[in-house]
């Protein structure tokens, strides 16, 4: 029996893979400055490609996986093709547009398709070979709480960084404001 993943497993999975994504990304913006031309490509490039190569290799996402959750073809239920994910990809930008209308959708379709899955022709259903191995909603809380780990080290490190940087940052602000501020007056 088929079972379509709703729209609040989903959003859990995609939260994880935020957040997953961000502590791929955070290392970058402290090395490259998070203003710099190439953290800025990269946080756009490195997010699309990291998510096509686990949907050609895993048909999922890193969330997904770890809510047992895959992507599959609408008719066959079988591995999309490569071009399948490239444009459910692309739709994600549909699904964005009018407020994220396009993944509220999951939350009302019988199928719990997004505009993005009915655009690709895919739907996201419960993988049965992981739910035989275990309760997805216990993988998901204990990644959730691993991840809430890693985030409170995260931002005591943050906290320990600011510490140690503060004052050559303020400093740095201060000159700032005062040549923005010097402008001004002349």
């Amino acid at each position: 029996m088929i079972t379509y993943a709703g729209f609040w497993i989903r959003f859990l999975a995609s939260l994880i893979d935020s957040i997953l994504f961000s502590f791929l990304l955070i290392p970058f913006a402290f090395l490259l400055n998070d203003h710099s031309t190439l953290y800025s490509l990269l946080a756009w490039v490195l997010p699309p490609v990291v998510i096509l190569i686990f949907w050609a290799h895993r048909s999922a996402t890193p969330g997904k996986i770890m809510c047992h959750m895959k992507i599959v073809h609408a008719q066959s239920l079988q591995q999309p093709d490569k071009w399948q994910f490239a444009v459910r990809y692309i739709a994600y930008y549909i699904s964005m547009i009018p407020l994220f209308l396009g993944f509220f959708w999951v939350a009302f379709d019988a199928k719990k398709q997004g505009w993005h899955d009915k655009i690709a022709g895919t739907v996201v259903v419960m993988d049965p070979d992981q739910e035989s191995k275990g309760s997805w909603l216990k993988g998901c809380l204990l990644t959730g709480a691993a991840l809430l780990v890693l985030l409170a080290i995260l931002i005591f490190y943050g906290m320990h960084w600011w510490e140690q940087n503060k004052d050559a940052v303020l400093e740095n602000l201060e000159v700032q404001v005062n040549i923005k501020h010097s402008h001004i007056k002349n």
